[in-house]
């Protein structure tokens, strides 16, 4: 075996090792968040209590910036935002708030009509985002909307942005649909 080809061999099994190590530590992080998100959200003694955990718990743990809870309006057949966490400029916090979104409309709209977890690397991209003038300010960039679902289907959305473009790995995916449904589950009971 030349010298050559054993550098190049040693090279391999460093940067093997240490994907091994990157994902092991991504593992334990989103280990270490499902447990946060079920041991919190799981004191839910009220939907406004669940809510507002849930959505504290979530911007903390994986790194969101803000959150929004927006619930069906039946008599209108629209979202409307009743509660929010997070940093996000004045502007789209009050935006958020005081839209409400028909089906298919904007991300919560979208998810609304999926009935799925929604990511987005960049919603500037989005065919239908109403608050990107407002988001653009708070320099949003990725967002994740999951629905919560209730004994009749769909009753509510969270959302969640983060101030800079990032691609989601498939087992922090996984992570964030498991506590999504955790945490739909939580308040569809509720």
């Amino acid at each position: 075996m030349s010298a050559a080809s054993h550098v190049e061999r040693s090279s391999d099994s460093r940067t093997e090792f240490s994907n091994f190590q990157n994902e092991r530590r991504e593992n334990d992080e989103n280990l270490r968040l499902l447990t946060l998100v079920t041991n919190e959200v799981l004191t839910g003694r009220s939907t406004k209590h669940a809510v507002v955990t849930a959505l504290r718990v979530m911007c903390h743990g994986f790194g969101w910036i803000y959150g929004a809870y927006w619930t069906i309006d039946f008599e209108r057949d629209t979202l409307k935002c009743i509660e929010d966490f997070g940093t996000a400029h004045d502007d789209f916090k009050d935006m958020t708030r005081a839209a409400s979104f028909a089906k298919g409309t904007g991300l919560p709209g979208r998810c609304w009509e999926k009935a799925e977890l929604i990511f987005v690397a960049d919603v500037s991209e989005l065919p239908s985002f109403p608050r990107l003038a407002a988001a653009k300010k708070s320099n949003i960039s990725s967002g994740l909307s999951f629905p919560v679902i209730g004994e009749h289907g769909v009753i509510g959305v969270m959302e969640f942005f983060v101030d800079r473009r990032i691609e989601i790995s498939p087992s922090r995916l996984t992570t964030l649909q498991i506590a999504a449904r955790i945490t739909a589950a939580v308040v569809g009971r509720l």
